[in-house]
């Protein structure tokens, strides 16, 4: 969430991602596949808005924004999946991606370096900070 705590000095330029050629899907992940559909495509939902509210640049893996699960596949073509789409959980997260980024376009403080951490309980896995 803060590329400052990290080590980094300019936080701006800092890329941040949910998946990546390297990296599944995260409807792929181990932690939202034992989840019913539901709840996997709330907790997408919140990553999404972490992606987008967190300082630096969001980067969007191909078909993160509606949901492919498909698991990382090294030298092997990983299609999109836009039959997904007719799917309404998927075409929901997609029309959810498109707000938090036309969120992040019109408040500045979401593309700056501002981030102000008020709350945080590890136990409780609850964060809350302001931008």
């Amino acid at each position: 969430m803060d590329a400052k705590q990290q080590g980094y000095q300019k936080t701006t330029n800092v890329i941040n991602y949910l998946a990546s050629h390297d990296r599944s899907h995260l409807l792929a992940e181990a932690s939202f596949r034992n989840l019913d559909r539901e709840a996997a495509f709330q907790r997408a939902k919140l990553a999404a808005v972490l992606l987008v509210t967190a300082v630096g640049i969001p980067m969007l893996w191909m078909g993160e924004e509606f949901g492919q699960s498909t698991r990382q596949t090294p030298n092997h073509p990983n299609k999109l999946q836009w039959s997904l789409l007719k799917n309404q959980p998927n075409h929901e997260l997609l029309e959810y991606y498109k707000h938090v980024i036309r969120l992040r376009q019109k408040f500045p403080a979401l593309y700056t370096e501002n981030i102000e951490f008020f709350h945080e309980n590890a136990e409780a896995k609850v964060l809350a900070y302001c931008r």
